[in-house]
């Protein structure tokens, strides 16, 4: 699924940043020593952001985050738009 829209600023504050030696983890370090591990692959953030959204994207949504890209079923099995 393609986006043309920031996620946010998580690593906002961050005094240093390290990538995994296969690139599929994030690390981030802040001035009070506390480490983040953040999981790259773009089908467990799917995952979770449909676990917390509990249903689908309204074609109205669809459009507005993903403009002209044809709507997909994002989180399928949980309420929403069919194809």
């Amino acid at each position: 699924m393609a986006s043309g829209q920031p996620l946010g600023t998580p690593l906002q504050g961050s005094a240093s940043i390290a990538f995994s030696p296969d690139g599929k983890i994030l690390a981030s370090g802040d001035r009070e020593n506390t480490i983040v591990l953040w999981d790259l692959d773009p089908a467990v953030w799917q995952a979770q952001a449909c676990r917390i959204a509990n249903r689908n994207l309204t074609r109205e949504e669809w459009k507005q985050y993903l403009g002209d890209e044809p709507y997909e079923v994002p989180c399928p099995g949980l309420p929403g738009p069919g194809k």
